[in-house]
């Protein structure tokens, strides 16, 4: 029997950074944020795009910090990393208020009053010259990659330092996903200039350990709550489950379902959710397409007709495709919802920020189409470079089965 349980909150709002420092005599117009009383605040999305005319109302209280905390001379100031919530009255709010905030090129003082926000500090990365990450690792070796990045240097080997006070570098893991294209491409130049060692006729490099990298892990190799047995469902065949915990997967099925089918097909045995096929309908159809072989497909259709369906699943691919990447804009239209036809239909700030993503990505895919195909045989290759995830999509524009997008397929 359980013995004891561990909780802890869950800051529902986005993640920020704060930039806080004197104000220098720099032109105004060439930095970023706002100055209050001689302090200069500017705050910044996880993507590091500058979001301080979104909160106008956080710049005097950050401002207002004691000056000590800034440190002196020309280094002085602070990076806060933490998050932005919606706040009154001492309780945080639920994260769909805050959705009225944001997407927005005004905000009136009326918004202002009704949507407060508040910033909650979880670190600080620098402080009066000094940069004080610690939890980072530094690039010791790369490797060629597989597939499209078969050209590149995308596979890296990563090392910490023995201790604090010893510098010595202990390689502790290896890191393959989670950078652009163009930032692959940008890194992998980078290494190979800066190579000690080759190894396999190049396709491993020792390298020098001067590229720092921040990275998350996806392995699950100790319990997620010690005491408590977990049960994870995909489609696909994930490493590092802990022992004594579940996996549920279809990982060898023929066909390969979607996880959003597999998980719904799943919640029928223990809950009525026949209300939320529509759900696992844009999970099949953004994965496996108009035909896939499965039933709730083809009654889905029947259901909420195909139009809205294929309208709400582009709305909602629109998020992961844009340049800034803000997926959960999609997840908070799917729960804010009943069906794809109120999606599709709705005035709410997280639809109305879809759809223009989503003609972002069609603005992307016209400068594609107008790109001259270089042929060889009955491949074509397209060259492009677009910060919307554009790639998956190229191949419709080839004018045949044979013929392939160059920088997503080989």
């Amino acid at each position: 029997m359980l013995q004891g349980f561990a909780v802890e909150d869950k800051y529902d709002g986005i993640r920020a950074q704060a930039h806080i420092a004197p104000a220098s005599s720099d032109h105004h117009l060439l930095l970023h944020g706002d100055i209050f009383a001689g302090i200069r605040v500017a705050l910044f999305s996880r993507t590091l795009d500058e979001i301080t005319p979104a909160f106008p109302d956080l710049v005097r209280p950050l401002a207002s910090m004691t000056l000590s905390a800034f440190g002196m001379g020309t280094s002085a100031g602070v990076i806060l990393d933490g998050e932005i919530v919606p706040f009154r009255d001492d309780r945080i709010l639920p994260f769909q208020e805050l959705q009225k905030r944001l997407g927005r090129k005004t905000l009136s003082d009326e918004l202002l009053r009704s949507v407060p926000v508040a910033f909650i500090a979880y670190d600080i990365l620098y402080q009066d010259g000094r940069v004080l990450i610690e939890v980072d690792v530094v690039i010791t070796a790369a490797e060629v990659g597989t597939g499209k990045r078969s050209r590149f240097l995308s596979d890296y080997t990563f090392a910490m330092r023995a201790s604090e006070d010893d510098p010595t570098l202990l390689n502790v893991g290896k890191a393959y996903s989670g950078l652009t294209d163009a930032e692959v491409q940008e890194l992998s130049d980078w290494l190979k200039q800066h190579t000690l060692q080759e190894f396999a006729h190049g396709r491993v490099r020792t390298v020098e350990p001067k590229i720092v990298l921040e990275v998350t892990f996806d392995r699950v190799a100790e319990p997620v709550l010690a005491g408590v047995s977990t049960c994870f469902i995909a489609h696909h065949h994930p490493e590092g489950v802990p022992p004594g915990d579940t996996l549920i997967t279809a990982y060898t099925w023929n066909p390969i379902p979607n996880t959003s089918w597999l998980v719904w097909q799943l919640c029928q045995q223990i809950a009525e959710v026949s209300d939320l096929d529509w759900m696992a309908a844009i999970g099949t159809l953004s994965d496996l397409g108009d035909r896939a072989p499965f039933d709730l497909l083809t009654t889905a259709k029947r259901k909420y007709t195909g139009k809205y369906l294929k309208e709400a699943t582009a709305l909602i691919n629109a998020a992961r495709r844009a340049a800034h990447y803000q997926p959960d804009l999609a997840a908070t239209a799917l729960l804010n919802h009943a069906d794809p036809k109120s999606l599709v239909n709705s005035s709410r700030p997280e639809v109305e920020q879809l759809r223009q993503d989503r003609e972002a990505v069609k603005r992307e895919l016209e400068v594609a189409r107008k790109v001259a195909p270089i042929f060889a045989g009955k491949v074509a290759l397209l060259r492009l470079n677009s910060p919307c995830q554009i790639h998956p999509l190229c191949s419709k524009l080839a004018r045949s089965p044979a013929q392939l997008c160059g920088d997503c397929c080989q």
